[in-house]
């Protein structure tokens, strides 16, 4: 890894809406991929509904931002990464999530355990949660 490049982990424990947060952290996730850091995002606890398939804001007047993170391939953003505990507890699949495809067809997002995320998290050298 180029020495001024850094690894940056961007953590999403908050509900996709009523907040400003999941879309703040968007923003800035975008704005880290642009400065062409090594950049991965986690979804855990409520953070996982970011990522549910069918979302419908409309219904609270707000705008679906979902549809955004299909687009973080395009900026260099490889990794995503869901708390597979946090599916668990809120009884979601791995069904119920987008699909987010990289340029070789695979899906960016990754289940993960609780475990091997902390041993993540480990090798990263700016962990940033909102």
């Amino acid at each position: 890894m180029d020495s001024l490049k850094k690894r940056i982990m961007y953590v999403n424990r908050r509900a996709p809406y009523g907040t400003v947060y999941a879309l703040e952290a968007l923003d800035v996730v975008l704005a880290g991929a642009v400065f062409e850091q090594e950049v991965s995002v986690v979804f855990l606890d409520d953070g996982v509904y970011q990522l549910r398939r069918g979302q419908n804001p409309a219904v609270l007047n707000m705008k679906d931002f979902s549809k955004t993170f299909g687009a973080l391939p395009d900026f260099d953003v490889m990794y995503l990464y869901v708390d597979e505990e946090s599916l668990v507890q809120r009884g979601m699949t791995a069904r119920d999530l987008i699909e987010v495809p990289r340029e070789d067809d695979t899906d960016a997002v990754t289940l993960i355990s609780s475990t091997d995320l902390s041993s993540l998290m480990d090798q990263q050298d700016v962990v940033l949660q909102f």
